[in-house]
């Protein structure tokens, strides 16, 4: 069992003589001159209570019985011992202690793996023993005599190898700082975890360190040396940035413990978003969700916010899984910041994949190192291209189509993020007309036959491609697939029988209320002249043939009066 006085571990036996006394008295056991003497000192390293704290005697103890279970062997710890009397034989036999007019010379030596070293060999006579540094633990900074040999139990015993038991307190250094995120005098972050390793890379516990509420990260208990933190998970909302934050905790001289190391403020930066807008030839502002027609050409526009610290990013890029039923129009696409302030360079500050069936239809649009280096925090790179509504879109619902931004911080977090979908319903365009009889609506026309024609940007009206068609029996056409614009339907053959409309039948086709046209088309049958509706044409061409007729009339009758003259 071990002994209670021994229970919170011994301090350093350090044996405190007066130098105004003799070691021995009278009574001592007489002096060996022929031997020689030895001091071993075993380190150990505790922290424990030292109420009970009580002095050595110089014996050796029993590692297994008088060491408490909290002190452990501490090596590396350096130790000087150096002669300042010597012990001599005077008058009388008597021993005398006598000064070294210099003291003999500084003899050093370090704990071993079990905490021992040990200064052999040893001239009789007092020597001093001091501490020059202890690893990891508070170095005793006071001086201490020992004698060899040393009197024990009460003068009866003289000691020539002496046991020293000397304990170090650890050295408890402390390291604090404060997490951040992007607005760093309001914004502590919390939930960050790190973890901590000596400088070598070798983690120091298995602790995750997690920033609190108020952002800070304290460690205590750590041994001088060089260690560093790195951030190994991050919150929602922001990217991971494992710099190494280093830092020392420094060997320290005397009792007391080292102050609290602060660190700077470590900086979090939000990941980058990424936003999907869309427009058609019928809209002025972007937006997210348009009726579109089929075969029509939407154009789309992908953003993303520039971070705060995109200078040190090694990759940034925005690309577009563009929906099988859209169809990319190639050479559409152009980047630039900030609203067209500055149209940022093919190959040079950007290197450009556009879709195609080889890619899975992305586009995909990565700046290089001078474009990033064109970026400053809060610029908004935009990109844009255009595409068209496949007929394959229709009756497949809405077409949902999200944009990426792709990242790598040069920080550990290479990751990418999603937009919110545009919403691109697809509608069909189309004109519809029935032909009939003027004077009878009832009766269907056969054989009249239209072409359609389109008003382009400068005007003109365009034929459009295969829009040649002839009613049959039904007298019934239809035009779908119709994109947005001005129209025109011109009658290039009427039914037998029947005269050719007058003049082309124009309407607008858009997708809001004039999706759909519907017209019902009259044709005069033939010995009557064409009118477009009303009284018209045909009042003035009455009246026409009656003032003739009266002129014809008046004419005659006054080339009938002048022969009566005349007779």
């Amino acid at each position: 069992m071990k002994k209670k006085f021994f229970r919170v571990f011994l301090i350093a036996l350090l044996l405190l003589v007066n130098f105004t006394t003799s070691a021995f008295a009278s009574e001592d056991p007489p002096v060996d001159f022929t031997k020689r003497g030895s001091i071993s000192v075993h380190k150990y390293s505790f922290d424990g209570d030292e109420s009970e704290k009580v002095d050595g005697t110089g014996i050796e103890l029993d590692q297994d019985i008088d060491i408490p279970d909290q002190a452990t062997p501490l090596p590396g710890t350096v130790y000087e011992i150096q002669q300042t009397h010597e012990l001599v034989k005077g008058t009388n036999n008597q021993e005398e202690w006598v000064e070294l007019e210099t003291p003999g010379e500084a003899i050093r030596g370090t704990t071993d793996s079990n905490g021992l070293v040990t200064f052999d060999n040893l001239d009789l006579g007092r020597y001093t023993l001091k501490e020059v540094s202890a690893p990891g633990h508070l170095t005793d900074p006071a001086t201490y005599y020992i004698d060899v040999p040393l009197t024990i139990e009460n003068g009866t015993q003289l000691l020539y190898d002496v046991h020293v038991y000397p304990k170090n307190t650890p050295v408890n250094g402390g390291v604090e700082f404060v997490k951040v995120g992007e607005n760093a005098e309001e914004n502590a972050l919390a939930g960050v975890t790190f973890h901590l390793f000596y400088e070598d890379g070798t983690r120091v516990d298995q602790v995750d360190y997690i920033s609190s509420l108020d952002g800070y990260i304290r460690v205590t208990g750590l041994t001088p040396g060089s260690y560093y933190f790195e951030e190994v998970e991050t919150v929602d909302g922001y990217l991971l940035n494992n710099t190494k934050i280093p830092f020392e905790i420094e060997e320290v001289v005397g009792d007391e413990q080292p102050e609290t190391i602060v660190l700077p403020d470590f900086q979090n930066y939000k990941e980058p978003e990424v936003f999907k807008e869309q427009k058609d030839i019928n809209e002025v502002e972007w937006g997210e969700e348009t009726t579109t027609l089929v075969g029509e050409t939407v154009d789309f526009r992908l953003s993303a916010i520039a971070p705060t610290d995109i200078d040190e990013y090694a990759k940034f890029s925005l690309y577009d899984q563009i929906d099988n039923r859209l169809n990319y129009t190639v050479g559409s696409t152009k980047v630039y910041i900030n609203d067209l302030e500055e149209s940022l360079v093919i190959n040079e500050d950007y290197v450009l994949v556009e879709a195609s069936e080889d890619n899975d239809f992305t586009l995909d649009v990565s700046l290089t190192e001078a474009g990033i280096a064109k970026l400053n925090p809060g610029d908004v790179l935009y990109v844009e291209f255009s595409a068209v509504v496949d007929e394959s879109a229709l009756g497949e619902g809405p077409i949902e189509n999200t944009a990426v931004v792709d990242w790598d911080n040069n920080k550990g977090d290479d990751g990418d993020k999603e937009s919110d979908p545009t919403i691109t319903t697809p509608e069909e365009g189309s004109v519809t007309i029935t032909k009939v009889a003027k004077n009878d609506n009832d009766i269907l026309l056969e054989g009249a036959t239209f072409k359609l024609q389109q008003r382009d940007e400068n005007g003109n009206w365009v034929d459009v491609a295969g829009s040649v068609k002839t009613t049959d029996a039904s007298g019934v056409l239809t035009w779908d697939r119709l994109v947005s614009g001005e129209y025109r339907l011109v009658e290039i053959e009427a039914p037998e029988g029947y005269n050719l409309l007058a003049n082309p039948i124009e309407f607008v086709i858009d997708d809001g209320t004039n999706l759909t046209q519907e017209f019902l088309i009259e044709n005069m049958p033939e010995g009557l002249i064409p009118q477009t509706g009303g009284m018209g044409t045909l009042v003035f061409t009455v009246s026409g043939l009656l003032l003739m007729s009266i002129a014809g009339f008046n004419l005659l009758n006054n080339k009938k009066r002048q022969v009566n003259k005349e007779i």
